[in-house]
C-alpha cells in the first residue's frame, strides 16, 4: 500500500465532502424560503407530485452517472424528509 497515495485520496474525499456539505447548506437555505412562502400562502408542507417528479429525476440522473439509483433516492429521501420537517416548523 502506498501511504502517500492513500493520503492524497483521503484529502480528495475530504474536499468533496466539504463541497457536498456546502451544497446541502445552500439547498436548505432555498428550501427554507420555499417553506416560508408555503406557510404564508397556506400551501401544504408536502407536495406528493413534486416528490414523485424529483424521484424520477434523481433515479434517471443517478443511472446516467453510474450511481445506484436506489442509493441516490435514499439520500434524497432523507433530504426531503428534513425539508418537510423544516416546513412544518416554519408554520
Amino acid at each position: 500500500m502506498n501511504s502517500d497515495e492513500l493520503l492524497r485520496l483521503r484529502a480528495e474525499i475530504d474536499a468533496l465532502d466539504e463541497k457536498l456539505l456546502s451544497v446541502l447548506a445552500a439547498r436548505f437555505e432555498v428550501t427554507t424560503r420555499v417553506g416560508k412562502l408555503k406557510a404564508q400562502n397556506g400551501i401544504a408542507a408536502v407536495d406528493p407530485s413534486r416528490e414523485a417528479e424529483l424521484e424520477r429525476m434523481v433515479r434517471a440522473r443517478a443511472g446516467k452517472l453510474d450511481l445506484n439509483p436506489d442509493f441516490a433516492w435514499k439520500v434524497f429521501r432523507l433530504v426531503i424528509d428534513e425539508t418537510v420537517e423544516n416546513h412544518k416548523r416554519a408554520r
